[in-house]
């Protein structure tokens, strides 16, 4: 089959499923409408992902990378998922999440690159010794930026206490995945 949708004789649709065609720049599309839609990370191994931090303070859990917006902040709105098919925590303590978003590599968390801003509690979650599956929404409000810019995104956690004791972000034998969307306002 050469083509099973065609334009004025133009294949558009290959039998392949590709689109050839051209969208004109006078298109438009409803609020809402998913234009970029990536899995950025998936995990399926070793080693867990934790902290013993007690300090209290945001550490990067090494998780990272870059993506290219195929429209500005202005004109859409990015949502991250992130699953963790396994969360633990050691005893009785909290722990928080956070994705940091900048358009240069970045390996410090502060809250003026935080998706979530300077919000008191970042996917705060308190699992009481017991393993959780867990999916957190990271929601961007305050990171600027253009149409096809590469941003440099990196996921950094921490416990609400000061003991010994660990918080899991992964643990080791589940599955994790990051995927991120950019919505039309």
């Amino acid at each position: 089959m050469t083509g099973i949708f065609k334009i004025n004789n133009n294949e558009v649709f290959g039998s392949d499923g590709t689109f050839s065609g051209t969208i004109g720049s006078n298109a438009t599309f409803p609020d809402g409408m998913v234009i970029n839609e990536k899995v950025l990370y998936t995990r399926k191994d070793s080693p867990t992902i934790a902290t013993s931090n007690t300090n209290n303070s945001f550490v990067s859990t090494g998780i990272d990378g870059t993506f290219v917006t195929k429209a500005s902040s202005t004109d859409a709105d990015m949502l991250f998922i992130l699953y963790s098919g396994m969360m633990h925590t050691q005893g009785t303590i909290a722990g928080e999440t956070a994705i940091c978003l900048t358009t240069s590599s970045n390996t410090s968390y502060s809250t003026s690159n935080d998706l979530q801003g300077g919000t008191q509690y970042k996917n705060y979650i308190v699992v009481d010794a017991n393993y959780s599956p867990t999916t957190m929404v990271f929601y961007n409000h305050f990171i600027s930026y253009s149409a096809g810019d590469t941003l440099h995104w990196r996921v950094f956690f921490k416990k609400n206490t000061t003991d010994g004791n660990n918080f899991y972000l992964y643990h080791t034998g589940s599955t994790m995945y990051i995927i991120v969307k950019e919505i039309l306002k």
